[in-house]
């Protein structure tokens, strides 16, 4: 039996998990994110290469891993020169100056061309690559190409660049889902050229002989995916097990809780209730709407919550307490008061 082993870089958790042919774990292990502070607050990328070579060496000493599929979440690009990051990729959670949000909020496409909403600190994609143009220019000059965070991850495995719809599409202000291509800002810009060329979710970039690989000691015969957006890879998954059938929908939990449904309509989307167009794997645009349910629960619940229980929850229940959102900072109420 092979396994394909995953690695998920979350924007809380790191996970690598491995996943056998019927899509059944056999070992899983994780560790908490992090992030650097600075003029342009970043996530911590030493941080997440370290575990990841740490957790593929240990997984290739005792099983017989096959494949390697990269994940992640969408608000976050590499600016790359020679396979390598000129510097940290932002973090989403941090806010660019107010009359820099200003100057891109009047270049940004309509609603209707990209269905990406106007969203709150960096988790408009468009919106980081334009305050490191503007605040960094040497990041941008230095750098001769961008790729998305799942794709960076099969950069340094296997020393081949792409990018990949499922991430561009992810309220990036990137990418028109209805025509198919990149939207009118990110051409305009010249962003659009930047990126690595486009490829499939599970084509193989390459073998793993990048640096990461190397440094975990893998064999060098193991496959490396493209990857994709990770609530798009749970939806890709439950459309293979034939679970999305008319009428369903998906509910992706982690640091966001998101909705997706197939069957739904995008002109009913409310970009102000933080409802937007996901794409699919196969391109096609999938009516979404979230909150950041696993984000509210830790400010809520503390850096060191009591483990839930049955009663504890009951009890909840039977005294009428509720929680009234938002306690983070995005979400479909925003401006509201927790």
């Amino acid at each position: 039996m092979t396994l394909a082993a995953v690695f998920d870089a979350g924007k809380t958790r790191l996970k690598l998990t491995l996943v056998c042919p019927k899509g059944e774990v056999v070992h899983s292990v994780s560790t908490a994110s992090g992030a650097v502070e600075g003029p342009l607050p970043g996530l911590d990328i030493e941080r997440a290469e370290a575990f990841l070579v740490r957790a593929l060496s240990d997984a290739a000493r005792h099983f017989p891993v096959s494949a390697i599929v990269p994940v992640g979440h969408a608000a976050a690009a590499v600016w790359i020169r020679d396979g390598c990051a000129v510097a940290p990729p932002l973090d989403y959670e941090a806010a660019p100056p107010q009359h820099l949000r200003e100057l891109y909020e009047a270049q940004r496409p309509a609603f209707s061309e990209t269905y990406s909403p106007s969203l709150p600190l960096g988790l408009n994609l468009g919106r980081q690559l334009a305050w490191v143009e503007h605040s960094a220019p040497e990041i941008a000059r230095a750098a001769d190409g961008l790729v998305l965070w799942p794709q960076y991850w099969a950069l340094r495995l296997s020393g081949q660049a792409a990018s990949e719809v499922s991430s561009l599409g992810s309220h990036t202000d990137l990418w028109a889902p209805v025509e198919g291509g990149w939207s009118s800002m990110a051409k305009r810009r010249g962003w659009a050229e930047r990126f690595a060329p486009l490829a499939a979710a599970d084509a193989v970039l390459g073998l793993a002989q990048g640096p990461l690989a190397k440094a975990a000691g893998l064999n060098a015969d193991i496959r490396v995916l493209c990857g994709a957006h990770d609530s798009n890879a749970a939806l890709q998954a439950a459309r293979l097990s034939g679970q999305m059938g008319d009428g369903a929908a998906l509910v992706s939990t982690g640091t966001w809780t998101v909705v997706m449904a197939l069957s739904g309509q995008l002109s009913r989307l409310n970009p102000a209730r933080d409802c937007l167009a996901n794409v699919a794997i196969d391109g096609q645009a999938v009516p979404t709407a979230r909150f950041m349910g696993g984000k509210e629960y830790a400010l809520i619940a503390g850096e060191a919550p009591a483990a839930p229980t049955r009663e504890a929850c009951e009890a909840l229940v039977s005294r009428g307490v509720r929680t009234i959102p938002p306690f983070a900072a995005a979400g479909p109420f925003m401006g509201a008061r927790a």
